[in-house]
């Protein structure tokens, strides 16, 4: 009867140590162009099949951490104000591993613009009617 503790103690260990199995991690340094670490970059990790987001930032070395992942396929995103965000895309994590994945951040420049190439429509100011110019035309095969 006194063993009997220590036996439903050593019952168990495996199903806690099977619980963190499934439990990957992700860390690295975020760099600047020059190899400069940057620091307060925000990371987030989403799991592509289950939406789950993990967000850290970097350390005031550049470097950062995040653990507890469930195994399967992420997109890891790093934005910084300054520099262009920086998307990794099917990033696997895989059952009890820590993957390194280290990011050079482009910086932000004004000439990186999104372009409209449709046509504007012309708003009527006074009916607030949305329209444009109708042309009519003569037909002769119409009539």
């Amino acid at each position: 009867m006194r063993y009997l503790p220590s036996l439903l103690i050593l019952a168990l260990l495996p199903s806690l140590g099977q619980a963190q199995l499934d439990r990957s991690s992700l860390n690295g340094t975020v760099t600047d162009p020059d190899g400069g670490r940057i620091a307060g970059a925000a990371v987030t990790a989403s799991h592509t099949a289950t939406g789950l987001e993990r967000k850290t930032e970097t350390s005031p070395q550049g470097t950062y951490a995040i653990d507890g992942l469930p195994v399967g396929l992420y997109t890891v995103v790093f934005t910084k104000p300054g520099f262009s965000d920086l998307r990794f895309e099917r990033v696997e994590q895989v059952v009890g591993e820590t993957r390194t994945l280290n990011a050079r951040m482009r910086i932000y420049t004004a000439a990186e613009t999104t372009g409209v190439v449709e046509p504007l429509v012309r708003l009527d100011t006074a009916s607030a009617a949305v329209g444009a110019p109708v042309e009519q035309r003569n037909c002769e095969s119409c009539r």
